[in-house]
């Protein structure tokens, strides 16, 4: 792409140069050019020549290509991270000082006791970790208070300390700040948290300079010092390269900066983009590039690159568009080579439901695929981090037949089949009576909100960890127990608990052994797959002295509890085989080098190891993985980061949603990070221009997703998530540019809905406006006759106001006859006296939502299904669903058919996993009247089992997405209040029996979880009786404060509109 003038006036000697330009420009392209002409042209031996990439997967690709360009061996030309190159010059520097004076160690640090015979032992980053919690673990309260309490906390609040403490000591060594100046700055008074911090950094550098170990800082650190202090080394390696060659510059660090200006002699060729720096939050500093482009720029030493090589003429102007909403950056020109029109499609909808969203998204890869011949491997879908919409798209597409590859550092430990096989580890260990991973699978517990629906029910930690894991191994793809067989069997568990005691793993085995006389053939066959199962886990549990290579080979091999024979059936070659099997094979590979690495590599000692490989978030990119990221005929999964350097034909970026992008800003909650800058000299920024500089770094991140589509981009995001800034400005732009392809901005249904909203806040606004004005508060006197017009116009003056006619007693109105009391009404009034006031004494009703329709529908289509005649089929199911959707009118066909298909896929979770083993014993709606003294107290109760003859179940259905944590179970009370209807309630006390009464929340709109127990002893029948009183005896008194002390409740509350508290009242 350039010729040989340009590459001869790159090449001169006299000083540095600058080569910038936008994404697809052809950057590394030249780079390679410059590279082949110094050896080829100018005749320059290749060890003259160094390049400095970003991380390993680009020095890899890097070096092969210079390697086929140039004619050379890969080896030839010294293409490094600074990660290895630091490595290298430690231990050529530490040479060159023994030489000079041998044994004298004259240089601070490491260096002092080096060790010439083993080298540099670097700590990787779970050693970092561990070396960090152990440094933690002997603090001293007295002189650490701040990091005891935070460390000794709850599992969440420790990790997140401790992950805190890691990246601010790394922040540091990075930015070439010593212990010493830390402390200095930061003296105990007034900055506690900051000297414990800058203690612990202390500490734990001068534990790593005992062990002679190193840490990612400290290679940085240390090699930068010694440049400074050592000029004879200096002046030895600024001599040694002719060329230095340095990419992607804008995400260097203060310490890789100073290294290069250290080594260099003007002799350096810089490659960056200041639209492309992403790595913000691993300490790279743009303020490296700025200043080395004014630098250069008044030199004439700028090079820019501006023909677009890789996006369509739309894709391109799209992109050019939207960062320049970021005023600051450097402007480039962007000429597209490809100006055709229509020249593939740029896709912007949005949809109702995330399911609908990633169901669009899997027909679109089929249809480019197979309509348009684009293959699998030349498409990308880009995400954020590994959580819930990650899981949702893999589902979407394994449902779909589409095989896809995840590879990362992090994405291998939550791929479900990896899940499965460290699982089973855990279960074997547990089984077998370790106490070394006790603690481990607490804290993994912790990891996920710290509640199980089954911890109530459990005797024993050991209990709650054997009830987690056989659910997942059981209902796992490699066993495939059915799932009522399953709740069978955990219901007899519940149901004998009290009377033999004993644990659920010695159920489970005497279970399996119970001769099959009475059950049908079925459940024989079934029994015996349990034994099968408990047999191979006994089996396993006797081998954890193992080797843990030797182990998985041959635990993925059995014939009853392996993966393989799973890979071999023709389902799996079919669909998602090929994923499964590149992510087993990526796992095994990194257990042979973990084998080969440490000294301890039994089975438990690994499950030690990959607990805190989980705990520990941060993965330098010099540990990221050198393997191949494309395979053929998979579509790829990569993250924003991730997917730097890389370009498809096709690239789809789902979800951008309110706080998903742009992320929400938040502060680090140990640290400011803006004490590195100022410690260095820099300028202190407002909290304004902090968050300022977040969205920038947010916008460049998004502009990176979009410009690595070469013809095909597709943006979406759901509705019901809340909109994207970064969306809506896209449309924006969309929209200015015209349909350069076959543009999708969004259906007409969309704009409808938008319509409605503008008459419904129409509505609101006015009705806000007049309540204000009664209750004499601040209004704009000109803004309310607007109001007031409006209001007229479209809503008849005799509809504004269902009055509710005054109660003749002021301080007891209900004396006489007191209303009954209900658990939404008590609910409402618990959560705020306000909200109970407009909804019970108002008569003013909330919007009827999706939500509640939807909530509505639930419950009938339930209580029909188990009320019905006929067997209890899902076809019965799916029958009943479309029936109760033909009731329901929809303004909006698309709508309606989106929520068709989750109550489906939620109906179907609850059918196949949790369905009562007994449905025709099923009690719906049951109606319950009881008195506490004077108070009626009446309602109805969802539904209730009869489990296995004495046992109860209380059910309580819930349409929504959500869940209850530990503390949200404490707070409930419907089902408190339903399992009071059974001590009180005659026709209630009639169904009793001597065995238990369980309590459970089912969410079958949870996709991680549906069902929430409550533990028996929640339940105290004194306390909310008095509850019930307390908050009865209020609302009789007409005790209406405006509002809770919680803000959040005000946040979602449909009343705030009129709520003096959530506005404030005039001063």
């Amino acid at each position: 792409m350039l010729d040989k003038k340009e590459l001869e006036f790159l090449t001169s000697k006299g000083g540095n140069r600058l080569i910038t330009g936008p994404p697809g420009s052809g950057k590394t392209h030249t780079l390679l050019s410059i590279i082949k002409y110094l050896i080829d042209e100018k005749g320059m031996d290749p060890k003259r020549i160094i390049v400095f990439t970003f991380n390993r997967r680009g020095s890899k690709i890097l070096r092969e290509n210079s390697a086929a360009a140039s004619n050379k061996s890969l080896w030839e030309i010294p293409i490094e991270t600074f990660y290895s190159f630091c490595i290298d010059f430690l231990d050529q520097a530490q040479l060159m000082e023994y030489r000079e004076a041998p044994g004298t160690g004259s240089s601070k640090g490491i260096s002092d006791n080096y060790d010439l015979a083993a080298g540099l032992n670097v700590l990787n980053s779970v050693e970092q970790w561990n070396l960090l919690s152990k440094v933690i673990s002997g603090l001293k309260k007295k002189d650490y208070p701040y990091a005891c309490r935070y460390y000794n906390s709850t599992g969440h609040v420790a990790r997140s300390f401790l992950q805190e403490v890691f990246d601010f000591i790394l922040r540091a060594q990075e930015s070439l700040l010593e212990p010493e100046t830390l402390l200095k700055r930061f003296p105990p008074h007034p900055f506690p948290l900051l000297s414990e911090l800058s203690g612990i950094y202390s500490r734990y550098s001068k534990v790593l300079i005992k062990n002679k170990s190193y840490n990612y800082g400290m290679l940085l650190q240390e090699a930068a010092n010694m440049l400074d202090r050592k000029p004879s080394i200096r002046k030895k390696f600024q001599s040694k390269y002719e060329y230095i060659i340095i990419d992607e510059f804008q995400e260097t660090n203060r310490a890789q900066s100073r290294i290069i200006s250290s080594i260099s002699n003007n002799n350096c060729i810089f490659f960056g983009n200041d639209d492309q720096a992403i790595y913000g939050f691993r300490g790279a500093a743009v303020d490296n590039f700025t200043e080395l482009y004014r630098r250069l720029k008044k030199q004439g030493r700028v090079f820019f690159l501006s023909k677009n090589h890789r996006n369509s003429a739309g894709i391109t102007e799209l992109s050019d568009r939207f960062i320049n909403t970021n005023k600051e950056r450097i402007s480039k020109e962007n000429i597209p080579l490809d100006k055709s029109i229509g020249n593939g499609e740029i896709e912007i909808k949005s949809f109702s439901t995330m399911i609908g969203e990633t169901n669009h998204i899997c027909e679109k890869i089929w249809m480019l695929n197979k309509k348009y011949g684009i293959r699998l491997e030349n498409m990308a879908i880009l995400i954020k981090g590994s959580g819930y919409e990650t899981h949702l798209m893999e589902d979407s597409l394994d449902r779909s037949g589409i095989p896809f590859i995840r590879r990362s550092s992090g994405s291998l430990l939550n791929n479900k089949n990896i899940s499965y096989i460290i699982d089973f580890l855990r279960l074997a260990a547990v089984v077998a009576g370790t106490g070394k991973t006790e603690e481990n699978s607490e804290n993994k517990e912790k990891k996920d909100n710290g509640w199980s629906d089954d911890k109530e029910f459990a005797g024993s930690g050991e209990d709650i960890r054997i009830l987690n894991l056989m659910k997942s191994i059981f209902l796992s793809d490699a066993v495939r127990m059915d799932p009522l067989f399953y709740s069978k069997l955990k219901y007899s568990y519940f149901k004998n608990i009290n009377r033999a005691g004993g644990s659920f793993w010695n159920h489970i085995c005497e279970y399996a052994k119970m001769s099959p006389g009475g059950v049908d053939a079925g459940e024989d066959r079934l029994r015996e797959s349990l034994g099968e199962v408990t047999a191979r886990i006994l089996y396993y549990s006797r081998r954890l002295g193992s080797d843990i290579h030797t182990f998985l080979l041959d635990f993925l091999n059995d014939p009853v509890v392996g993966l393989f024979k799973f890979l071999m059936e023709d389902s799996a070659e079919e669909t998602s085989g090929r994923s499964i099997r590149i992510a087993v094979g990526d796992f095994l590979k990194s257990v042979k080098e973990y084998v080969k690495k440490l000294p301890e590599t039994d089975v438990r000692a690994y499950l030690e190891f990959i607990e805190n490989l989980a705990d520990n978030k941060f993965l330098e990119e010099i540990e990221e993985s050198t393997e191949e990221q494309f395979q053929p005929n998979m579509v790829n999964i990569l993250s924003f980061h991730q997917c730097k350097g890389m370009e498809f034909d096709a690239v789809f970026i789902p979800f951008i949603n309110n706080n998903y992008l742009p992320s929400k800003f938040k502060y680090p909650q140990v640290f400011d990070i803006q004490l590195f800058g100022t410690a260095a000299g820099k300028r202190y920024l407002t909290p304004g221009e902090v968050q300022k500089e977040h969205m920038a770094g947010e916008i460049r991140l998004f502009y990176n997703g979009l410009t690595r589509a070469k013809r095909y981009l597709y943006i979406s995001s759901c509705r019901s998530r809340g909109t994207s800034i970064f969306f809506e400005r896209l449309k924006e732009i969309k929209k200015s540019i015209g349909d350069n392809g076959r543009s999708v901005l969004g259906s007409g249904a969309a704009n409808a809905v938008s319509g409605l909203d503008r008459e419904w806040m129409l509505k609101k606004r006015s009705l806000v406006v007049m309540l204000r004005l009664r209750e004499g508060l601040k209004v704009n006197r000109i803004s309310f006759l607007k109001n007031l017009i409006d209001l007229n116009r479209s809503y008849p003056p005799e509809n504004w106001w269902n009055i509710k006619k005054e109660t003749i007693n002021s301080n007891v109105p209900f004396e006489l006859f007191a209303p009954p009391f209900t658990y939404s009404g008590l609910d409402a009034y618990r959560d705020c006296p306000f909200k109970y006031k407009a909804r019970y004494y108002f008569s003013i009703s909330s919007e009827e939502s999706i939500s509640l329709r939807m909530g509505s529908v639930y419950h009938n289509i339930l209580l029909k299904y188990f009320t019905g005649s006929g067997s209890y089929s899902w076809n019965k199911l799916l029958h009943i669903i479309g029936q109760e959707f033909e009731k329901e009118y929809f303004e909006f066909p698309s709508l309606k058919n989106e929520l068709i298909s989750k109550i489906i896929t939620d109906l179907k979770r609850y059918y196949d996993n949790y369905l009562p083993p007994e449905p025709e014993s099923s009690i719906m709606e049951k109606k319950f009247s009881f008195k506490i003294k004077k108070l009626q107290i009446e309602g109805r109760v969802d539904q209730i089992n009869r489990l296995s003859g004495e046992v109860l179940e209380l059910v309580d259905f819930k349409s929504g997405s959500g869940g209850y944590s530990r503390q949200d179970l404490q707070d409930e009370i419907q089902l408190k209040i339903y399992r009071l209807a059974m001590d009180k309630d005659k026709k209630l006390q009639n169904l009793k029996s001597d065995g238990r009464i369980l309590m459970k929340y089912m969410c079958p709109g949870n996709e991680k979880k549906s069902e929430f127990f409550m533990p028996d002893d929640y339940y105290d029948r004194q306390e909310i009786e008095s509850l019930i009183e307390e908050l009865a005896g209020r609302i009789i008194q007409e005790d209406f404060i405006d509002g809770p002390e919680s803000f959040m409740s005000c946040k979602y509350c449909e009343y705030k509109l009129i709520c003096p508290r959530f506005y404030g009242k005039e001063d």
